[in-house]
C-alpha cells in the first residue's frame, strides 16, 4: 500500500502499481474540474503524449469516478 500524498515520479510507476486497466485518462478541462468539484482527485497528472502542452489527469476506478461519470453525463443529456 502507498503512503498518503505519494506521488509516483511517472506514469509507467502509476500504471505498473494499480494498472492500465484500472485508470481512466481524461483530458477534457470542464470534466476534469467537474470529477474534482465531486471529489474525485487524479491518482496521476501528466501531459499528453499525442497532444504536446495539453493536460491529462488519471483516474483509479472506483465508484466515486463511476458515479462522478453518470453525474456528467447527466449534464450533457439536457
Amino acid at each position: 500500500m502507498l503512503p498518503i500524498g505519494y506521488k509516483f515520479k511517472n506514469f509507467d510507476e502509476c500504471s505498473g502499481y494499480l494498472g492500465k486497466d484500472n485508470l481512466v485518462a481524461i483530458s477534457y478541462i470542464p470534466q476534469i474540474l467537474f470529477y474534482t468539484k465531486n471529489k474525485v482527485q487524479p491518482v496521476y497528472i501528466d501531459e499528453r503524449k499525442d497532444s504536446p502542452g495539453k493536460l491529462v489527469c488519471y483516474y483509479l476506478k472506483s465508484d466515486e469516478s463511476a458515479e462522478a461519470k453518470r453525474k456528467w453525463d447527466a449534464t450533457k443529456e439536457k
